[in-house]
Order: structure tokens, then C-alpha cells, then sequence
């Protein structure tokens, strides 16, 4: 499996309790997560919103009788659908698991 190294921009704070005292501070890991829960993010976050667009788009056309009123129906419908997964956004973060691996010495690349 070859191996990808990133730069990150953006950081996020997860506190994961170390029970096995095998990690250490600023240790260089892998984060994983299940490939079923990034099959659920995928869907979430682009199928289920395509569906809803091309939905919308054709009932705004069908509704208003003209494009421009299907594709506005299709941008608005983006707002609320959006808006709700924020309000879910700790029962989200509950479903996903991730698991810390060691890195291995030779894969890691720290570039600035």
C-alpha cells in the first residue's frame, strides 16, 4: 500500500487516552478509520447532497417553468441540509471510530 505524506494546514485537537502507555507526546502516528465509516462519510457528505440537487432542480423546473428557478431550488436546498448535519455534528463524531498506529520511522517525512 504506498504511502502518502501530507502537509497539514489545518489542525484539529483530539484527545485519545493512551490506556496502553505506548504513545508519547509529539510521536509521529497513522490515523485510521474503519473503510465502512468512509464509505458513510462519502455518502454523507456528496451523494446524499448531489441526490437532493438534481432533485430539487428538476421539481424547481417543473414547479417555476423555468431553469433559473431549478437551479436556485437546487442551491437552496444545500442551506438546510447542511445546517442539519451541524446540529448532528457530536452524534456524527460518535459514529466515527479512529485508531492510532505507530508510524513507521522509515515512512515518516517532516517537511517545513
Amino acid at each position: 500500500m504506498p504511502q502518502a505524506i501530507f502537509r497539514i494546514r489545518k489542525i484539529h485537537l483530539c484527545y485519545l487516552g493512551d490506556y496502553t502507555g505506548d504513545f508519547a507526546v509529539q510521536e509521529q502516528v497513522i490515523i485510521s478509520v474503519r473503510q465502512s465509516m468512509g464509505w458513510v462519510a462519502i455518502v454523507v457528505a456528496y451523494v446524499i447532497p448531489l441526490v437532493l440537487v438534481i432533485f430539487f432542480v428538476v421539481a424547481g423546473i417543473y414547479v417555476s417553468g423555468s431553469e433559473a428557478g431549478g437551479g436556485l431550488a437546487g442551491l437552496l436546498v444545500l442551506s438546510p441540509y447542511y445546517f442539519f448535519l451541524y446540529l448532528l455534528r457530536d452524534k456524527i463524531n460518535k459514529r466515527f471510530d479512529f485508531t492510532l498506529l505507530k508510524a513507521p520511522e522509515s515512512s515518516v517525512t517532516v517537511t517545513n
